[in-house]
């Protein structure tokens, strides 16, 4: 049990709303976009990114060193990055070519 809310209902919930920021988080970063273990997770996290004016990404500097099979998005999508350690220097390139501000916490 995740404690997430998901499936179609979830869905059509979210999609009712305008929100100026989406806050989501990932399972792995790479240069080729945001990613996350769960088919259903995803599904929302689109859902909310659909109907933000601005999305930040949260997640630690451990996320840069693994990998997952679904794209949550790509990094033109995202405004911020929000992380604990720098990026490594092809996802660096990355997000400036993307205009994505890192803050290091």
């Amino acid at each position: 049990m995740t404690g997430g809310a998901f499936g179609a209902e979830a869905l059509a919930f979210l999609r009712q709303f305008r929100v100026s920021r989406a806050i989501l988080s990932a399972a792995a970063l790479g240069p080729d976009g945001i990613f996350l273990h769960d088919q259903s997770e995803a599904e929302t996290g689109r859902a909310m990114a659909e109907q933000a004016d601005d999305i930040l990404i949260v997640a630690d500097g451990s996320k840069f060193h693994q990998s997952a099979p679904i794209r949550l998005c790509g990094w033109p999508n995202v405004s911020r990055l929000i992380t604990d350690t720098a990026p490594p220097d092809a996802l660096a390139s990355v997000l400036a070519a993307n205009a994505v501000d890192v803050v290091r916490v």
